[in-house]
């Protein structure tokens, strides 16, 4: 067996394992209080893929994403919050990507 195929073990294409080691991964995150009912959040995150030779060409070489929330509690054990995410991606074959997504949430907690 090479390095890009173990047996026993599944991949999305039928075998490819990029061998460990070979990743970046970073992230930051801050939380703001802006009274006792109303907080926001911002996470960044960026990864990057060192892949061997012979990697899929469909294969992640470097992603990135920023999160903003505003979250409020109206009342005990409840949130509504709103989120806009931005994050983009490249492939070994260099196609890119990009995402904008603005989504709402609604929680209870029981």
């Amino acid at each position: 067996m090479d390095e890009f195929h173990e047996p026993g073990r599944a991949s999305r294409d039928g075998g490819f394992r990029r061998p460990r080691g070979t990743d970046l991964r970073a992230y930051a995150a801050y939380r703001h209080f802006w009274s006792q009912t109303l907080r926001s959040s911002l996470v960044l995150l960026l990864a990057g893929e060192h892949n061997p030779d012979g990697a899929p060409a469909d294969t992640n070489k470097a992603t990135h994403s920023a999160h903003v929330n505003l979250i409020w509690s109206p009342v005990a054990r409840s949130d509504l919050g709103i989120e806009y995410i931005y994050a983009d991606r490249e492939t070994e074959d260099g196609q890119k990507g990009h995402l904008n997504r603005l989504q709402a949430s609604a929680k209870y907690a029981f």
